[in-house]
Formats: C-alpha cells, sequence, structure tokens
C-alpha cells in the first residue's frame, strides 16, 4: 500500500491551469513509463455521483485538459485543465476565500492494481477578468 502524499492545488477559474508534479518512491524518482493517471475533483472526499473534474492519461476532455507524463522516466505528471473545465463547479459567492474540494490523483501501473499516489485540496478561486 502506499501512502500518498499531500498537496494542494490553486487554479483560478478564469484562467489555464498547468502543474508539473513528480512521484517519489523512497525519496528517489519513481519511473513511471507505460503507466496510467486518473484524477477527479469532487465537492468532499468520498462525494458520490459524477465528479465536478476528472481528466486522465487515457484521453483529453472535450475542453482539453488532460493527463500527461512530459518526463515518465523522472515521475513528472503534467495536470493541464481548461477553464471552461470549471463551469461545472459550483459559484462562489464568497470571492474573498477560494473555494475548496478534495482531489487525489490514483496512479495506475501496467503489471499492479491502482494506488492513490496524491491527495489533497483543490483551492478554486473566482477570479477577476473575463474573455
Amino acid at each position: 500500500m502506499i501512502i500518498p502524499a499531500s498537496a494542494d492545488l490553486t487554479a483560478y477559474r478564469n484562467s489555464f491551469f498547468q502543474v508539473d508534479i513528480t512521484l517519489q518512491d523512497n525519496g528517489g524518482v519513481l519511473d513511471i513509463t507505460g503507466w496510467g493517471a486518473l484524477m477527479q475533483v469532487r465537492t468532499a472526499p468520498g462525494a458520490l455521483g459524477s465528479p465536478l473534474l476528472a481528466i486522465a492519461t487515457s484521453g483529453v476532455t472535450p475542453n482539453g485538459s488532460t493527463i500527461t507524463f512530459p518526463n515518465a522516466a523522472s515521475g513528472m505528471v503534467r495536470f493541464v485543465i481548461q477553464p471552461a473545465d470549471f463551469a461545472d463547479f459550483p459559484d462562489n459567492r464568497s470571492w474573498q476565500q477560494p473555494s475548496a474540494y478534495a482531489y487525489d490523483l490514483l496512479m495506475i501501473p501496467p503489471s499492479t492494481y491502482p494506488d492513490v499516489y496524491l491527495n489533497g485540496q483543490f483551492l478554486l478561486n473566482e477570479g477577476v477578468t473575463r474573455q
């Protein structure tokens, strides 16, 4: 069993979001060549129904959001989320604080069972400028 790392991610509803993370195993890089990945954002851990957002290495959302491995041998994972994919998130009426949701990253090795490698809060700020 993997003990997942914890990291909060902060995005803006009106802006493109991209972040790179590097997965490690016992202090060294984790080679994720040939692996898959799935990340979901929900209103709370264990929330039922459809996620607010689901991105994966197996495809791209209709708006172009996805997960890629720019350097799989070094454990690098990239999340790319387009602003249009924040449309299903509830509006935050308190613009002074970001809305807090839950996410996790399920990594799918080619020869063993999937496991959560990363989790935390997904913080969404409303932003001001609209295109």
